[in-house]
């Protein structure tokens, strides 16, 4: 507990290494080495930001930020989505960095519900939706980043790391339940940061993306699928914003 809650719990604003990435989006697990070297991606990485070439790039950055989401990695069995387990036998066996980082302002990679930590602030934000299958944990972080982004708040991936020894899934239900959230995650995140943000608090700020995805979603084009996944999500975080209030 202690190394997982350090990052958050310590002093409000601590130096570390923040990555900026030229296009935006950060693949941590660029940071995991697979037993046989295979590049992959985190459950919930948009499929269009996915092995593009020329390879994007980072840079490291000194920066004092408040991290309000500290998410560890892991070893052996790492978080990827179904599809990627249907192809692929990932494993991973080691962490190529000596310390965490953060990400720079505007630059995203999802994080999940597990082997995570997050500060007390962001909680009334944090809504897992059951209505949009195992993309719960994946868009409540997606709308965290984007108020994250808002209050120039952090989130640091790396220590803790846990090995994880996964149980019996059926990757082929798994995928079902993943697929119009792996489909459409480009456009849903292009939707919250395009989404401008006014609020005090992460609840307000909430509020303003529930607002706004509502909006985006009931635009003239947008695939039924699409808008029926959102609809679930934001039913939830109406219930969600209401008990929290």
């Amino acid at each position: 507990m202690g190394e997982h809650s350090a990052p958050i719990l310590g002093k409000a604003y601590v130096e570390h290494n923040a990555l900026k990435s030229n296009t935006n989006w950060l693949n941590v697990c660029d940071f995991l080495e697979d037993k046989r070297k295979v590049e992959f991606y985190p459950r919930g990485y948009p499929m269009n930001e996915r092995w593009k070439e020329p390879k994007p790039f980072n840079r490291t950055e000194k920066q004092k930020r408040k991290i309000i989401v500290n998410a560890g990695l892991w070893l052996d069995d790492p978080d990827v989505d179904a599809i990627t387990r249907l192809t692929n036998d990932i494993s991973a066996v080691r962490y190529t960095k000596e310390e965490s980082f953060t990400m720079a302002k505007g630059t995203w990679c999802p994080f999940n519900s597990q082997n995570t930590a997050m500060a007390r602030d962001i909680i009334p934000a944090y809504c897992l939706s059951p209505n949009i299958g195992r993309y719960d944990d994946i868009w409540a972080g997606y709308a965290i980043l984007a108020i994250a982004d808002h209050f120039d708040h952090a989130t640091m991936f790396g220590f803790p790391l846990v090995k994880q020894e996964r149980n019996p899934h059926n990757y082929f239900v798994d995928h079902q339940k993943e697929r119009i959230g792996l489909e459409h995650s480009e456009t849903f995140c292009g939707w919250l940061r395009e989404l401008s943000l006014t609020g005090q608090t992460y609840l307000a700020c909430l509020e303003e993306l529930v607002a706004g995805l509502e909006t985006k979603a009931s635009a003239p084009g947008v695939k039924d699928d699409l808008k029926s996944h959102v609809a679930g999500f934001l039913q939830s975080q109406k219930a969600w914003i209401k008990t929290m209030k």
